[in-house]
């Protein structure tokens, strides 16, 4: 999965044919820099994405922070689940959650014409051929 930081490098380019983009928005918390994909797993009829957040401590008060992170994922015919490390503690083992779940899609949806590649087309789409 390739990464981005905000930083003077380009933007990853995205094959929508092939791939798709899921977007993981925290909303507003504290002492995060951004969620970073971790793994992704094809388990037979399930493409299945691990994610984490990024966070830190600090000394003398939190840091306010709206954390996200946009990850590249192969467009596949199998539903696919995001799921969250939530485990609170620093070094500790992670503990799942699943916080997302998108349905299979027919094959005959897995090619859109350009014109109809609109975000929550793509999204619906993100199936591997």
């Amino acid at each position: 999965m390739p990464t981005h930081s905000p930083s003077n490098t380009p933007l990853p380019q995205v094959d929508f044919d092939k791939e798709i983009v899921v977007g993981v928005f925290r909303g507003q918390g504290v002492n995060c820099t951004g969620v970073a994909p971790l793994h992704i797993l094809d388990c037979q009829d399930t493409l299945e994405v691990f994610v984490a957040g990024q966070y830190y401590q600090s000394i003398g008060g939190s840091h306010p922070a709206t954390a996200y992170g946009l990850f590249i994922v192969p467009k596949s015919a199998m539903r696919l689940l995001v799921k969250d490390n939530i485990q609170g503690y620093f070094g500790a083992p992670p503990l799942w959650k699943q916080i997302a779940e998108f349905d299979t899609i027919p094959e005959s949806h897995l090619s859109l014409p350009a014109s109809n590649s609109s975000s929550a087309a793509t999204l619906k789409s993100r199936r591997r051929k």
